[in-house]
């Protein structure tokens, strides 16, 4: 089910959170109005560079009907957290990819694995990562100085997206019937240097 970008946008517009409401406003008069996802340059030149990798947990169709095309991108374009994948194994030894989020605050660590969160955390992540690059965007626009950190960051995390598929990759090749275990598969990556866009559904079973 693909997020409802627009319906998000209304969702702030006429609700009640007026801090929302200003910000969206200051947002559209220095980026421009604000008409789809697709057309917003913070996704159009940036998060929509990130492959297509998805995972879908092994959980309740609630979550499996989530956006996980838009949210892994997300995940990983954040600049707040960090992300990678790695191979887990369940209590019967099945074998499946897992997606790892950590966040630091002041002396605070915390490593989130995304099967292991309700569908309503998931929903919440949507709102906390869109935000984030609307401000970014719009930092992009009016400061300078923070115009090309912010170009670096933007390359220095594709690099790092692309390591961890390039990783997970390589570590799937031990397991030839691993891809037995997949709900879907669209495409297998067929070189390391992910020139074009591949998808993969993962999960447990």
């Amino acid at each position: 089910m693909k997020f409802n970008f627009k319906g998000y946008i209304e969702n702030i517009k006429n609700g009640d959170n007026e801090d929302k409401k200003n910000f969206l406003k200051e947002y559209e008069d220095i980026v421009g109005k604000i008409t789809s996802l697709k057309k917003e340059k913070w996704f159009k030149n940036y998060v929509k560079k990130f492959s297509d990798y998805v995972i879908i947990p092994d959980t309740d169709d609630t979550i499996r009907a989530l956006d996980w095309d838009l949210l892994v991108k997300l995940i990983f374009a954040s600049f707040s957290s960090t992300a990678e994948y790695s191979l887990e194994k369940t209590k019967d030894n099945i074998v499946y990819v897992a997606l790892k989020v950590n966040v630091t605050s002041e002396n605070q660590n915390v490593t989130k694995s995304m099967d292991e969160l309700w569908a309503f955390q998931i929903q919440r992540l949507f709102d906390i990562y869109i935000s984030e690059q609307m401000n970014l965007e719009k930092l992009f626009r009016l400061e300078k100085p923070e115009k090309k950190a912010i170009k670096w960051k933007r390359k220095e995390l594709i690099k790092h997206a692309q390591k961890q598929w390039a990783k997970i990759h390589l570590q799937l090749l031990n397991y030839p019937d691993y891809v037995y275990n997949y709900h879907h598969i669209t495409e297998l990556i067929e070189n390391l240097e992910f020139e074009t866009s591949k998808k993969i559904l993962f999960s447990k079973n």
